[in-house]
Formats: structure tokens, sequence, C-alpha cells
């Protein structure tokens, strides 16, 4: 049997590899060093970016479904992100003292790592709900045709320039059958100046991968 139509997996992957990956940044970043503190405060920003578009996406598109499917497991989800909302906050505020010279760079450079490992844990939990019990509900109440219909949605809120930025973080990170399912649903549906686009950005990002995804395609 063919795998389902996951919603949550490859925008996941790509954020956790994201946002693992700034905070190993963190964790050996000298802040009282001005170009080390410019790297992770940059690196913070870019991760929370992400974090809090994808919230939204959510929020728009695949929360009202979960509300009317799932009324036991989406205020478990909405709470979440709501704690989600406080920790980028937080962060937001740390990482302005850290940029304007406020306060010890040391101290505020430790909190900063905190706040950002407690982020990790948070959204490690919260991803881990949404793909074993959302994706469960969403699979048994609808299609792959109607979860295409809301990946389509996301896809197309988020501009073009946006959109590659996202591949950018979640091509590396999905394996063989997620990139051409991906892809051969773009393929498929998009205008062929888009999806040039797009496969300019895998050969990019997938290196020697991309050879074999496109013969694939």
């Amino acid at each position: 049997m063919a795998p389902r139509l996951d919603l949550y997996s490859g925008i996941h992957k790509g954020i956790r590899a994201n946002m693992y990956e700034t905070g190993l940044l963190l964790s050996r970043t000298n802040f009282a060093d001005e170009g080390e503190r410019g790297l992770a405060l940059a690196a913070v920003r870019t991760s929370l970016g992400f974090l809090d578009e994808h919230l939204v996406h959510e929020d728009t598109h695949v929360a009202p479904v979960l509300a009317e499917i799932a009324p036991d497991l989406a205020p478990t989800l909405a709470g979440q992100h709501t704690d989600h909302e406080r920790c980028s906050a937080e962060l937001k505020a740390t990482s302005a003292r850290l940029h304007e010279g406020a306060g010890d760079p040391l101290a505020e450079g430790a909190s900063l790592c905190a706040q950002f490992n407690a982020l990790i844990a948070d959204q490690t939990e919260h991803m881990n709900l949404e793909e074993s019990k959302a994706n469960e509900v969403l699979w048994a109440h609808r299609t792959d045709e109607e979860l295409a219909g809301i990946r389509g949605a996301i896809q197309g809120s988020i501009p073009p320039e946006r959109f590659g930025e996202y591949l950018a973080i979640m091509l590396p990170n999905m394996n063989f059958h997620e990139l051409t399912g991906m892809l051969g649903g773009m393929k498929a549906m998009a205008p062929p100046p888009v999806f040039e686009m797009v496969s300019g950005i895998a050969c990019t990002a997938l290196g020697d991968r991309w050879a074999a995804i496109e013969a694939a395609l």
C-alpha cells in the first residue's frame, strides 16, 4: 500500500534541521565577540521566521479541519501554538538586547541559548504530536486529494522567493519517496516556469542526489 500524503513530514524535516543547526551554533558562540554574536542572532531570526510562519500556515489551513474532525486534539495543538508564540517573543526580546548591546553579552547569550533549547524541546514534542495523532485523524477523515488541496493552499499562500527559501531547508532533508512525490506533484500542477525555478533550487540543494530524482520525475 502506498504511503498516505503527509502534510507535516517535509516541512517538519526542514524546520527541525534548521532549528537543530541553530541550536548547535548558539552552543558554541562566543557572545562577547561581535562577529560571532551577529551570526548567532541572524540564525535565530531565520529559525523563528520559519517557525512563526509555519504556525500561521497551520492555524489558517489545517487547524479548522482538525477542529471539525478532532475536537479533543485541536485545543491541545492550539495551546502548543500559543506556547510557541510566548517563546518566540522571549527570544526576540533577548535577541534585541544582545543586538543593542544592553547588559552583559555573556549573560544575555546564555539566556538566549537556554530559551532556544526550550523552544527546541517544545517544538520537538509538538511536531511529534502532529506527525502521529494529527496525521492519524487526517488520514481517517480526509482523502489524499483533499490533503493535497490543503498543501496546495499553503504553498500558494507563500510568495515565490520565500517558497524557495523553504525548499532550500526542506529538500536536503527529505527521502527519495518524499522528494519524488512532492516534486512530481509540482511538475504536474505548477506552470512550467515555476517548476523550472523549483528544479533549479532542487539541483543546488540536493547536489549528487538530484540526478536520480530528476530521472524519476
